[in-house]
């Protein structure tokens, strides 16, 4: 409830992926509501690709579970994200969005980060160099 209401707070447009496979159960009670709330500026989906989201150039920031493949995705996507180790209240959810999408330095950041992972994995790069050896290894 508190993401809804920091999305909300926030005035911004925004896509929200919330898989209810994971409660075994649909969206909450209250998302009809909340969607009559900010009407065309948000959309709401069970599923959708992470990938090809953070992949999209109107993706501008990503406010994650902090999962692994969450932290990798947006970090070679160039999309920086907020995350806490705490229950993230509506109000630090708009103050954190807020400063991600007005800091030049943070979106430079992300960038330069997405630059480095990109590298990593291309010819010559770091982790494809350590994969075909572990492949090379796994030969012998």
């Amino acid at each position: 409830m508190e993401l809804a209401n920091g999305l909300e707070l926030m005035v911004r447009p925004f896509l929200w992926v919330g898989w209810s496979g994971l409660t075994d159960r649909s969206f909450p009670s209250y998302i009809v509501e909340f969607r009559e709330r900010v009407g065309d500026r948000g959309k709401i989906v069970e599923w959708a690709l992470q990938e090809a989201v953070l992949g999209h150039p109107s993706t501008t920031c990503f406010i994650t579970h902090c999962g692994w493949s969450s932290h990798m995705e947006s970090l070679s996507n160039g999309v920086p994200l907020p995350d806490e180790s705490r229950i993230v209240l509506r109000y630090d959810i708009k103050k954190k969005v807020e400063e991600l999408l007005s800091g030049k330095i943070i979106r430079d950041n992300a960038l330069r980060l997405k630059g480095m992972a990109r590298s990593s994995i291309s010819k010559g790069g770091s982790s494809l160099v350590n994969l075909e050896h572990v492949v090379s290894q796994m030969k012998s």
